[in-house]
């Protein structure tokens, strides 16, 4: 069997879901079970790496980076989604909120992510720095909410006063709770990151790394069963990473 453990950067049900019937794909092709294992964090993922108790992982790329330290991993493919292999992260408030800008964020409060999320805590804070913010002076009060779709809750329902999010976060709330984007005003955008990475340990066999690449990089949405496949993870395809030192990397 394989395991691929996820990331909870939304809501761990949906997240689950979502994901379903790639692992059925991944298990009818490779011809071995493949398993999700939800991470109880961001950084719980690496440690599940580390154990021994998974194979595979989805990464943002701050947790893979975190992951690296602790376990020598083997990068597969990238995602692209939304037609992108990039994104930004967002700072956001409620559309009703007086605060129109990272200055007004001042004496408020703040939610972000993880502290290994790379659009829900990294760059953000890159962002406050390069405005001459400090979060932990600067804000009343910060909180981590664990996941993307909390930190928009929890501004909507006044949690906090603002929050950290990745730029995809207000279609997937729309998409699972019904919630109208324009609820929303975001106040500020981070430069562009990465978008996730899948890898496994460095330590899987190579012929079965080799096939996971050569399975994913070649998806094509052109095929409307593989659009409905991933349709629910709102990927349209994969890049890889590096096949073999004799092969071609991207």
């Amino acid at each position: 069997r394989l395991r691929l453990g996820l990331v909870p950067y939304t809501n761990p049900e949906d997240l689950k879901a979502a994901h379903g019937p790639l692992a059925e794909f991944l298990s009818a092709r490779l011809k071995v079970p493949v398993e999700l294992v939800m991470g109880a964090n961001y950084d719980d993922v690496g440690g599940m790496l580390e154990r021994g108790e998974i194979e595979l992982a989805e990464f943002s790329p701050y947790a893979y980076v975190r992951a690296e330290k602790r376990v020598k991993l083997r990068p597969l493919v990238t995602t692209i989604s939304d037609g992108s292999e990039s994104a930004a992260s967002y700072i956001l408030v409620r559309e009703d909120s007086p605060r129109k800008t990272l200055a007004d964020l001042k004496g408020g409060s703040f939610g972000f992510v993880d502290p290994a999320s790379t659009s829900g805590y990294l760059f953000p804070m890159k962002l406050f720095k390069d405005r001459g913010l400090d979060p932990a002076k600067d804000f009343s009060r910060i909180e981590f909410l664990g996941n993307h779709e909390k930190v928009l809750l929890a501004v909507l329902d006044g949690g906090v006063e603002a929050g950290a999010t990745y730029q995809g976060s207000l279609m997937a709330l729309r998409r699972n709770k019904g919630i109208d984007p324009l609820r929303f005003r975001i106040i500020a955008k981070t430069q562009r990151t990465p978008r996730d990475i899948f890898c496994a340990r460095a330590d899987l066999p190579q012929p079965v790394g080799d096939a996971l690449v050569k399975l994913l990089a070649g998806l094509s949405i052109r095929d409307p069963k593989v659009r409905a496949m991933l349709d629910p993870l709102h990927i349209n395809g994969f890049n890889p990473v590096c096949l073999r030192e004799d092969l071609e990397c991207i």
